[in-house]
């Protein structure tokens, strides 16, 4: 039988955000860990929400062009 494992979610969470700011990282990266970290945090009941790596105010249209997210949980 094989061992239960746990992990910390903060530390996924920095991990993943770490990444999400990487602009290293192409789009579809940073979608696919944004869709699997979004999953995560809302079957744990840790989600609460997200804001955008950039400032509205300097570029409004980004949103359309880059996939910039930070994440937040429940800690």
């Amino acid at each position: 039988m094989s061992k239960r494992r746990t992990i910390k979610v903060k530390e996924l969470v920095d991990h993943v955000n770490s990444k999400l700011a990487n602009p290293g990282i192409d789009q579809y990266g940073k979608l696919t860990l944004s869709m699997l970290l979004e999953t995560f945090l809302h079957d744990t009941d840790n989600y609460a929400g997200y804001n955008h790596n950039f400032d509205w105010n300097e570029d409004p249209d980004r949103i359309n062009k880059d996939y910039d997210r930070h994440y937040y949980y429940k800690g």
